[in-house]
């Protein structure tokens, strides 16, 4: 019996089956165009930035003024006050790690404060050095009233330039603003962490009683 015919259309189907795939006429103009825009971007030369341009880029908030400033160490301060009265808490105790990270913690605040006052303007205290025979506790509690006596010291300098109108310059103002931000942050961490040991204190004493 002979074999009927195949169903040849014009894309090269047989029976329905896709047998061969249509060439496409690549154009020519238009790739040479794109190699010739990609040219462009790769020997174009790069803008550096500088750290005080990264920092504005990536400052989210308002620009800092003198009273913005001044406000940053009225609010450090009373962070200061409140991880000075959790560290003067009765029968605090601290293991061994957490006395390491408190002390690296505090030590970062007290330099942070350091590095702000001196962008001020203001005279820098003697950097604190705890006594050899201190406890940890006590040394903690010398990080912070040294750290505070910086602060008053550099709030009264910032006082003084407002009132004789001077004004500092905004990159000298944004790192200030930056110094006194990092060690927000690492007493507001201090303060969670004294928290937490406090707390487990007053829970074992509950029971007890």
């Amino acid at each position: 019996m002979p074999t009927p015919p195949e169903d040849v259309n014009e894309y090269g189907k047989i029976g329905g089956i896709d047998k061969s795939t249509p060439k496409k006429t690549p154009n020519q103009d238009a790739f040479q165009s794109y190699m010739k825009e990609d040219e462009k971007v790769e020997n174009q030369p790069s803008k550096e930035i500088s750290p005080i341009e990264l920092a504005q880029k990536n400052f989210t908030g308002t620009e800092p003024t003198m009273q913005s400033v001044t406000s940053q160490t009225d609010n450090l301060n009373t962070k200061l006050d409140e991880v000075k009265n959790q560290l003067n808490s009765p029968k605090l105790q601290l293991k061994r790690s957490q006395q390491q990270l408190l002390k690296n913690k505090l030590a970062d605040t007290h330099q942070n404060i350091r590095n702000a006052s001196e962008k001020i303007g203001s005279p820098l205290l003697q950097n604190y050095s705890p006594a050899s025979g201190a406890n940890p506790i006590e040394k903690f509690i010398g990080y912070v009233t040294n750290g505070q006596s910086q602060l008053a010291k550099a709030k009264m300098q910032l006082q003084e330039l407002s009132q004789s109108g001077k004004q500092l310059e905004p990159g000298q103002m944004l790192l200030i603003q930056v110094n006194l931000s990092q060690a927000q942050q690492q007493l507001e961490y201090s303060s969670v962490l004294l928290s937490q040991v406090i707390n487990a204190i007053n829970k074992t004493l509950n029971i007890q009683i």
